[in-house]
C-alpha cells in the first residue's frame, strides 16, 4: 500500500506524476501531485506543501470536482498524521462530500480516515451517524471492506452508548463477512471493539485471551508497518494486560513485561 511503504509510495507517485505530465492529462496531474505532496509531507519534506497547493490550484482552475475532492482528502491525511484533528475533519468531510458516485477506492480511503478522525475527536454522535451512512454507501458500492469498517465503528459507538449486546451483534456481522480472510486493518478495528467490550463487561481474562489469539496474525500482517496502527495495536494489548494484571489473578505477573516492554 502506498501509505504503508512511504518510500515506494513516493516513487510510484513521482513516476505517475511524470507520466501524467507527459500525457498532459490534468486530472492525473492533479492526483499525482497531491499524492506525492502528501507522502512528502509525511516524510517531513516541506516541498510537499508546494505540490499539494499546485494540485489544488490546477483543480480550481479547470473546475475539476473530483480533483478538488482528491486534493482535499490528501490534505486531510496530512492533518490526521500530524494530529491536527479539526483541520483533518474539515478537509476529509469536504473531500468525501465532493467525491462522485462510484469512486470506491477514494470513498473507502475517505471514510476510514473520517471515522478515525471523529473517534479521535470523541464526537460519538457524529461517528454513529457517519458510520451508518458509510455502511449504506459501501453496500451501494458493493465494497465489503468499507461496509465492515462502518459496522466496526458502529459497534464502537454502541459500546460507548452502554449497548454491549448490540456491539457484539455488529461484530458478528463483521466476522461473518471477513471469514477466512487474512488479517487486515478492518480486523484490527473490530478486535479493538471486541477487547474493549470484554473489559467493559468485567472479563479481562477473556479480553487478554482474545488479543493474544490474534497477535501472531497481526504481527505477520502489513497492519503493523505504519506507526499509528502499531500504536493502536500495542495500546490495545496494554489495556487488556493492565486490566488482567489489576485483578491480581494468579500467574499474571508476566503481564508486566508484556505491557511495559512491548515487542
Amino acid at each position: 500500500h502506498m501509505l504503508v511503504d512511504l518510500a515506494r509510495g513516493g516513487l510510484f507517485g513521482a513516476h505517475s506524476a511524470i507520466l501524467a505530465l507527459d500525457l498532459g492529462e490534468p486530472r492525473r496531474i492533479i492526483c499525482s501531485l497531491a499524492l506525492v505532496g502528501a507522502i512528502a509531507l509525511e516524510r517531513g519534506e516541506a516541498r510537499g506543501r508546494d505540490w499539494l497547493k499546485e494540485a489544488e490550484r490546477i483543480a480550481d482552475k479547470i473546475g475539476d470536482q473530483y480533483g478538488t475532492a482528491f486534493v482535499s482528502l490528501c490534505w486531510g491525511l496530512v492533518h490526521r498524521g500530524r494530529g491536527a484533528w479539526p483541520q483533518a475533519l474539515a478537509a476529509l468531510e469536504l473531500g468525501f462530500n465532493l467525491l462522485p458516485a462510484g469512486t470506491a477506492w477514494e470513498q473507502g480511503l475517505a471514510s476510514a480516515s473520517l471515522m478515525a478522525t471523529l473517534e479521535a475527536l470523541g464526537d460519538l454522535s457524529a461517528l454513529a451517524l457517519r458510520s451508518q451512512q458509510i455502511a449504506q454507501v459501501a453496500q451501494d458500492l458493493g465494497s465489503r471492506r468499507m461496509s465492515c469498517l462502518g459496522l466496526a465503528y458502529s459497534a464502537w459507538t454502541e459500546l460507548a452508548a452502554d449497548e454491549p449486546a448490540r456491539a457484539q451483534r455488529r461484530l458478528a456481522e463483521v466476522a461473518a463477512a471477513l471469514a477466512g480472510e487474512e488479517f487486515q486493518v478492518v480486523h484490527l478495528h473490530a478486535l479493538k471493539v471486541d477487547v474493549d467490550r470484554l473489559i467493559y463487561l468485567g472479563d479481562p481474562r477473556a479480553a487478554w485471551a482474545r488479543i493474544s489469539a490474534h497477535w501472531p496474525a497481526l504481527e505477520r500482517s502489513s497492519v503493523m508497518k505504519t506507526g499509528l496502527r502499531r500504536l493502536m495495536a500495542i495500546s490495545l494489548r496494554a489495556r487488556a494486560g493492565l486490566a488482567l494484571y489489576a485483578t491480581g489473578a494468579p500467574g499474571s505477573d508476566f503481564l508486566y513485561e508484556c505491557v511495559f516492554r512491548p515487542s
